[in-house]
């Protein structure tokens, strides 16, 4: 095709020619097309701003949606493997088959395999899609919303990261979408919910967008009322994000909060038809995240918790859903003891919704007795305590409060059925939390007052056995409780007890008046007398708390229960204590209570009120600043004082299902008139007048009080004018709470009014503006007048002022306004620009433009001659345009929304109408370049508005830093860069200065400021594909005069916000800046890496230090931070700067990674040090090399410090920059390890130089095989293999693997490199440290079995070969005389080890000992022979003397190794080993059986003796074997010593355990087995001395013992080895006495007792003993 050759002007003129042809055509024409447009954007590259705006597709609206449709379905097109088959490809998600065929060409398009290729169609098409050029402003709207889609589709693309940042910015530049346009919604909801196949449609249905797509759409729909009224779409919506199959959980929680939308937003009709629907949704929803699957705990949470609120709205639309029924209401509350806290504050929420459902009809008494008790047994009220939780006691409180409000709206029958849980309650009344103490005093108050009134309500006297023997009780108990002395541990159940005594009280007090009875009338009269007590107590006791200061809280319950008792009982005697404690406490919290106090009692005692009144007018000119809140406790104590019942306060404090009237009369819950008209009048005429700041605050706060919860009082609507007046004046008060309050309160008194009261309001509202022509404030109609025009209005009165020229402010209300924002603000800044001007005459002007331009935006100023005003005030001003601009502007932005809705409406009738018919005319000099748009003023003024912001940024008035940090920041978006750059350090510097601001709101637009300038500056130096040079030279300009600033300055700026902001401008420019930043890249990377430390959480710091209470570990906590900082934006803006190193600016960063490597502070930075050095190592490897020494070099001496995975870090880097080391520089390396591991003594320390033979091992092997001999090299691997700390060993065996597989047998291949390794070990094991002597011994053990095995790979045959004979000489000599050394004199703990090593050593150069070989002829190796003959003998003598000293365990870790000894190296050793060992054996038997003993007599004695002996037992059983192996092989033992050693047998054999009874029996088999052998080598007359051994052996004591053990029928091991003995026993007999014609009486014994026992074994039931006893005996039958 010809796009495929075509140059890019001739692809960007055919884009618009193939749109317009594609609708046109039928769909198989379509697809060539398509392709060819596609083919086109990809190869068109980028356009340029001439290049996108010559599409104008406003102009084009039928080309530009086929465009945005086709790059909508682009942009959902997924890539696919290349050698895929086109039927093969699956439909991608949001599209049909024909839309995917269309837009890949039946998947034959090179785009669809070529992920690059689909990368660079997408950014074309995106950057076409985004362009303000290509789709202009005055687009229609349609088209702005296709093209939004588009966009978004683009956002979300999941396979190119490129192409959704593109796709955000985009976004970011539209002007914001109507989330209200039907089209917009009717878009969103067919992509979220697929098309469906009808006749009418030709085109196939397609499938919803993907997840990432839908949730951005939830994002504006749950936003849109639109949305939420197009039904049932809205709930297939619902559905479709909730319990699709490739929902997410982030989509699940975007679909609930759309939910919610829906039900509060949505009709009532569409709502109501929903409701089981949207039931079923919600309790699947519920069912489906407690059943877990792939949701987080805290996604499921949020979702769950989205469910219960979601629940109780709906109750609240759709009451009938659950009215007369309790399973909703029992669902939630049972929840409360299966959810988290964070779902219970949810379900608390829905239940707040749900309870208007059940209070909107009358519950029968059955269900709210089923309510309460629910309530009750789900809230844990039965069993919960002092010790409650402070999360179940929020629980607590809220449900105790549901309580209170279903028996308040219920009958008496719902707090009757609560009558016998009242023990419960009172239990809660010692719970440490004043809601819940609070909440149960209230709920006992209601149920005494049902029951009282239930029981007397007929008229008959009821038991009162009730009453006086429980109540009475229960509250003398409640007196004594508060009685008692205000110890810390009683003082929450003194608390509960007041409060309790307060509302039980007045509970009664309550039925008692409702009953019209007296307590005499009703049989009453201890109870009457125990409340009379009551109230006595508590008068008494807030008279002391007056007169003596005492615990606040205690004094608080006081006032609280005096109050309630108050509302209904005369306490008389309280109130001048309260009076004083109001007047006069310095407690707040004590001052408000009294306060409230005083106005529950004045509902009791009317007559109290005027003097109560009085009081509260006196304190409020004695409020401090610090007491505002008083201000308002006031106003409600006035609220509920004069408007009584008719006070809202009132209503909703009032808990009894009885009417107040039935206590209070008709009169009694009236509004009190007198008192109403009092205050009003200190109120109207002296407060708000008066110079005292607090008494007009009071004035004005008490005013909205009485608004706001008594709107209904009658007695307040005479007063509503002079209340205007007067709050119209405090309009202008200097104190900006005095305002704010006034400006609300106008509001509330607007509302109270009648339709002539509120015309009349606003007539003097209008007369504050000014005058009419004639001086006189406008006159008001009266009611004829009313009559006879009512199309007069005050808006109207309002314009014909403006209309007769007449200014709309006086010079005397000029002033502060009440929020800092009206007229009068406006018109001094207008004065003030005025005066900026030197040219006051210039305010009539001003005047002019802002007052007439504001009529015409309310569409009546056409009337006013509005365009010759403008005429002539723009002549006016024309001569100061260059004065004007720069501050006018700056006024624009101002804080005040009044003075800047005026200042705007004068920059825009100076720019003229936005039409192009404008009649403006300027002159060239003055001339405006652009009347359409403000940018062109700016740039043209741009000088002059840069020194009006800047210096307005360092005001002192805080308005003026704020307005000049708005203009500043308006400005500089979308400016060129060349204007920007002479400012730019100043921009910075103000910015950074308004970030750190003393106010709140110019610090809030200082970062708004820092964002913008940030957002231009990133703009600025991102490198694009065809960049031109003065764009380069121009991102190079800014980044001179940024990156130094944010570095030097900003980086390290002790304010907070600064240093966070100026890091993350720097990691945007690290991200955005490409090869701009290379020269700044040394400075940034240090820089970052210092702020890893300095932008870490203090929390880190603090829980460094205190782990333990944490209940984490110090190593876990560090892996933590160290993760943190692997994963943090800061690491991955160091990984994009790195990209951009050059040799150059890499030699610049070397110094400052060793400065940091040795000084830097903090494990974030030392750790993104260590990474940062691994990262160079992996991607920039030539750059490393040249440095690599010097960086290890500083690397090595930070490898001790106490961080251990700051060790292992550092480690790490050391294997990365091992390869590229130089070799004297590698052995340097090798020898500080060794250096590092000897001289820390700390395991943690010392554990690095084995980390570092690791990563060496991992990373560089063929190095570290490279050096065998020296310091660090593989004598100093192979100690640290056996170190005692097994983390450290296995390290060091990481490199010793490594030695062992690189060099192999060359490691001992002569008796040099033998020496080399053994060089360490040998050095150590003559060390005083007993750790480096065990370590030296496992090490030699190690290499003495490497020598063993290397001299049997060079035997020849059976002989053994000269090297093989030369490197055991080697071996022997060098170890066996230190390990002799070292294995004499004291014993020390581990010298085991020691001994256990010259044993191997010995076992493994037993040839040359036991001179197996040839070479040992040479003369020249007299001296070796000699000593190789004294090593058996001086080894046996040190093993001996050994065996017998020290503790049991070493004992017979001695004994062992002489077993191995003397299997390995044969020797005749018996006479002398014997004694030793027998005596061992005999000592350890008798210390057994005292051990045993001592047990029997007290098995707690001793602990120590009780692990002793099995310690002994395995001595005995060791050293018996030892006496096994040493029985001599070529003569026979003497007769003393076969009986000696048989009788120390037959004693362990009979007495001891099963382990020695093995070793004794199998020792007594190998004894006469010895005497068997020796019948073959000895003459007659040896048979002879072999039968006196027999007879000497004492063979009777032998059966004896041997019969015992095989009847043994515990251990299958001692009948087995009884066999055996048994079976040696028959066998020595047979070949001792064969020879014999008669057999002497004994022999037959032994032999029939041998036979018995073996015979008993044959009935064993084990059959691999039974069986072998009988081939036993069948044997001896035969014979």
């Amino acid at each position: 095709m010809a796009v495929t050759s075509a140059d890019t002007r001739s692809l960007v003129t055919a884009i618009p020619h193939l749109l317009g042809g594609m609708d046109s055509r039928s769909k198989a024409q379509q697809a060539p097309l398509a392709t060819a447009l596609l083919t086109a954007v990809m190869r068109c590259g980028v356009l340029d701003d001439s290049q996108l705006k010559g599409f104008d597709f406003a102009r084009l609206p039928q080309a530009a949606e086929t465009l945005l449709a086709c790059a909508k379905d682009l942009f959902m097109v997924n890539p696919v493997q290349q050698a895929q088959d086109p039927g093969t490809i699956p439909i991608a998600a949001g599209l049909n088959a024909e839309r995917q065929a269309l837009v890949t060409n039946n998947g034959k398009a090179s785009w669809i395999s070529d992920k690059d290729a689909l990368q660079t169609l997408k950014l074309n098409m995106v950057r076409i899609v985004g362009s303000e050029q290509a789709f202009p402003t005055e687009a229609s709207d349609q088209l702005h919303e296709r093209r939004f889609m588009a966009l978004l589709c683009a956002s979300a693309d999941p396979y190119f990261q490129k192409v959704a940042d593109y796709g955000k910015d985009s976004l970011k530049r539209m002007r914001p979408i109507d989330s209200e346009s039907r089209l917009f919604v009717d878009m969103a909801n067919t992509m979220i919910l697929g098309t469906v196949a009808t006749r009418d449609d030709a085109e196939a249905p397609r499938s919803p967008v993907a997840p990432a797509i839908r949730l951005r759409l939830l994002g504006f729909l749950s936003r849109s009322i639109t949305a939420v009224s197009v039904y049932p779409q809205w709930i297939k919506v619902i559905s479709e994000c909730l319990f699709s199959t490739n929902s997410t959980a982030k989509l699940r929680q975007n679909a609930m909060i759309f939910l919610q939308w829906a039900l509060n937003k949505a009709p009532e009709e569409q709502v109501l038809h929903a409701a089981p629907t949207l039931m079923k949704n919600i309790h699947q929803v519920l069912a489906e995240s407690s059943a877990g699957g792939t949701l987080s705990m805290l996604n499921a949470d949020t979702i769950r918790g989205a469910s219960y609120v979601a629940w109780g709205t709906l109750v609240r639309r759709v009451p009938t859903l659950i009215q007369e029924d309790l399973d909703h209401l029992h669902s939630i509350f049972g929840a409360f003891e299966t959810e988290s806290a964070t779902v219970r504050l949810s379900i608390q929420e829905a239940l707040v919704a749900m309870l208007p459902a059940y209070k909107s009809q009358r519950i029968s008494s059955n269900l709210h007795m089923r309510l309460a008790l629910r309530t009750l047994t789900k809230s844990k009220v039965a069993s919960a305590s002092v010790e409650t939780q402070s999360a179940d006691s929020t629980i607590l409180s809220k449900s105790l409060m549901y309580m209170v409000e279903i028996m308040s709206f219920g009958s008496e029958g719902a707090a009757l059925s609560l009558l016998d849980k009242r023990d419960a309650v009172f239990s809660l009344l010692d719970v440490h939390n004043p809601a819940v103490q609070l909440f149960a005093a209230q709920a006992l108050s209601v149920i005494y007052e049902a029951k009282l009134f239930s029981d007397y309500q007929d008229g008959l006297a009821a038991d009162a056995g009730f009453w006086n023997d429980h109540l009475v009780p229960v509250i003398s108990k409640l007196l004594e409780d508060i009685e008692v002395p205000e110890h810390p541990k009683q003082l929450n159940r003194k608390l509960g007890s007041i409060l309790a005594l307060g509302h039980i009280s007045l509970g009664l007090a309550i039925a008692q008046k409702a009953l019209s009875k007296t307590w005499t009338e009703l049989g009453l009269v201890k109870l009457e007398s125990v409340l009379e007590r009551v109230r006595l107590a508590l008068a008494n006791a807030i008279q002391v708390s007056s007169k003596i200061q005492t615990q606040a809280l205690v004094t608080t319950a006081l006032c609280s229960a005096i109050g309630e008792i108050g509302k209904a009982t005369s306490m008389v005697g309280a109130v001048s204590a309260l009076k004083v404690m109001a007047k006069q406490t310095d407690n707040a919290k004590v001052q408000e209570a009294a306060i409230s106090s005083l106005s529950g009692i004045s509902l009791g005692d009317p007559g109290q009120t005027l003097e109560i009144a009085q009081l509260f007018i006196d304190i409020s000119g004695s409020v401090t600043k610090k007491q505002l809140d008083l201000h308002f406790r006031i106003g409600e104590a006035f609220a509920i004082m004069l408007g009584r019942f008719k006070c809202s306060l009132t209503e909703m404090s009032w808990i009894f299902p009885i009417d107040p009237t039935l206590i209070y009369g008709e009169n009694g819950i009236e509004a009190d008139a007198v008192g109403v008209d009092m205050l009003l009048e200190a109120i109207t005429t002296r407060m708000a007048v008066s110079t005292n700041t607090q008494e007009r605050q009071a004035a004005a706060i008490w005013i909205m009080s009485l608004a706001r919860f008594c709107p209904n009082i009658q007695h307040l609507m005479p007063w509503l004018s002079k209340l205007h007046a007067c709050l119209s004046r405090l309009l202008s008060d200097r104190n900006e709470l005095t305002q704010e309050v006034s400006s609300q309160t106008l509001g509330l008194l607007y509302e109270m009014g009648d339709a002539g009261l509120r015309e009349d309001m606003m007539y003097s509202l209008i007369a504050m503006f000014g005058t009419r022509g004639d001086g006189k404030p406008p006159q008001r109609q009266n009611q004829q007048q009313r009559d006879a025009n009512n199309s007069t209005s005050a808006q109207q009165l309002l314009h014909n002022q403006i209309a007769s020229n007449e200014p709309l402010l006086e010079q005397e209300s000029l002033g502060q306004t009440p929020d800092g924002h009206t007229v009068n603000t406006t018109y001094k800044s207008i004065l003030s620009l005025a005066s900026d001007m030197q040219n006051p005459a210039l305010v009539y002007q001003f005047m002019q433009l802002a007052t007439h331009t504001a009529m015409w935006n309310s569409r009546c100023g056409a009337a006013y001659g509005f365009a010759r005003i403008i005429e002539r005030a723009r002549e006016a001003i024309q001569p100061y345009m260059k004065t004007i601009v720069p501050k006018l502007y700056r006024y624009t932005f101002d804080p005040s929304p009044q003075t800047q809705n005026a200042m705007k409406s004068i920059w825009q009738a100076l720019l003229g109408p936005r039409t192009a018919g404008s009649n403006i005319q300027t002159s060239q000099s003055d001339s405006l370049s652009s009347p359409q748009s403000g940018v062109g003023i700016v740039e043209q003024y741009w000088d002059s508005i840069m020194e009006e912001c800047l210096t307005s940024m360092g005001q002192r008035e805080w308005k003026v830093r704020e307005s000049g940090c708005n203009a500043l920041s308006g400005a500089i978006g979308g400016v060129d860069s060349e204007l920007a750059v002479p400012y730019l350090e100043r921009i910075w510097q103000m910015s950074f200065r308004t970030l750190d601001d003393i106010k709140g709101s110019v610090r809030e637009a200082g970062l708004k400021m820092c964002q913008s300038l940030a957002n231009a500056t990133v703009a600025w130096c991102t490198p694009h594909d065809e960049a031109k040079p003065s764009q380069e030279k121009q991102a190079e300009a800014v980044l001179k005069v940024v990156v130094p600033y944010l570095v030097d300055v900003g980086a390290v700026s002790d304010a907070e916000d600064v240093r966070n902001f100026s890091i993350g401008l720097l990691l945007k420019l690290c991200k955005s800046s490409g090869r701009y930043l290379s020269p700044f890249t040394p400075i940034i990377v240090e820089r970052l890496l210092e702020s890893l430390s300095n932008m870490e959480s203090q929390a880190a710091n603090y829980m460094s230090f205190h782990t333990g209470a944490q209940g984490i570990s110090h190593e876990d906590l560090e892996s933590a931070r160290l993760s943190a900082v692997k994963s943090s934006p800061i690491m991955r803006g160091i990984e994009l700067a790195l990209e951009q190193l050059t040799p150059s600016s890499m030699a610049v960063l070397v110094p400052k990674l060793q400065d940091i490597i040795r000084h830097g502070l903090g494990l974030p930075t030392r750790a993104g040090c260590a990474r940062t050095v691994v990262i160079l190592c992996v991607k920039k490897t030539d750059l490393v090399k040249p440095f690599a020494s010097a960086l290890v070099k500083a690397i090595s001496g930070s490898l001790t410090e106490n961080s251990a995975l700051q060790r292992q870090a550092w480690a790490a880097a050391i294997g990365y920059m091992a390869p590229m080391l130089a070799p004297g520089m590698f052995r340097n390396l090798l020898k500080h390890l060794e250096k590092v591991y000897f001289e820390k003594r700390e395991d943690e320390v010392r554990g690095v130089s084995g980390q570092v033979l690791e990563q060496l091992a991992q990373r560089c092997p063929e190095r570290l095989c490279e050096n065998t001999n020296g310091p660090g090299t593989a004598s100093f691997v192979a100690f640290g293999c056996w170190d005692s700390n097994d983390t450290i060993g296995k390290a060091f065996s990481s490199a010793w693997q490594e030695y062992k597989l690189g060099v192999g047998s060359e490691l001992v291949s002569d008796e040099e490199s033998l020496a080399e390794l053994l060089r360490l070990p040998l050095m150590q094991l003559a060390s005083d440290n007993w750790t480096n002597r065990i370590q030296s011994a496992k090490a030699i053990v190690e290499l003495a079995q490497m020598v063993e095995r290397a001299s049997r790979t060079t035997e020849l045959g059976n002989q053994m070969s000269t090297k093989s004979a030369r490197l055991l000489e080697a071996l022997a000599q060098t170890t066996i005389p230190e390990l002799i050394r070292a294995s004499q004199g004291r014993l020390w703990p581990g010298k085991e080890n020691t001994i256990g090593a010259l044993v191997k050593v010995c076992s493994s150069c037993a040839r040359i000992i036991n001179k197996q070989t040839a070479w040992m002829e040479d003369d020249s190796q007299d001296s070796l022979q000699h000593f190789l003959k004294t090593v058996p003998q001086t080894v046996c003598t040190i093993l001996l003397k050994e065996v017998a000293i020290g503790e049991t365990s070493y004992r017979r870790e001695v004994a062992a190794r002489f077993i191995s000894f003397v299997e390995a190296v044969p020797i005749d050793i018996y006479d002398k080993a014997s004694s030793v060992l027998i005596d061992i054996a005999r000592t350890g038997m008798a210390a057994d059986e005292k051990s045993a003993n001592a047990m029997d007599v007290d098995v707690d004695d001793d602990a120590e003796r009780s692990m002793r002996r099995p310690q002994q037992l395995l001595l005995v059983a060791v050293v018996i074997k030892a006496l096994q192996t040493v029985l001599p092989k070529d003569r026979l033992i003497s007769i003393d010593e076969a009986a000696a050693l048989s009788h120390v047998l037959c004693g362990v054999a009979e007495t001891g355990v099963w382990n020695t009874r093995v070793a004794s029996l199998a020792c007594i088999a190998a004894l006469y087995k010895h005497c068997s052998a020796a019948v073959s080598s000895n003459s007659l007359a040896g048979i002879a001395a072999i039968q006196d051994l027999l007879d000497g052996m004492n063979t009777d004591a032998t059966l004896g013992a041997i019969r015992t053990c095989a009847t043994e029928g515990k251990y299958v091991t001692v009948r087995t080895a009884a066999l055996d003995a048994a079976e040696a026993i028959l066998g020595c007999i047979k070949a001792v006495y064969s020879s014999d014609a008669e057999e002497s009486s004994h022999v037959k014994a032994w032999q029939r007792d041998a036979c018995t026992i073996v015979e008993t074994l044959a009935e064993d039931s084990v059959p691999s003993i039974s069986d072998r006893a009988r081939d036993v005996v069948r044997e001896w039958t035969r014979v």
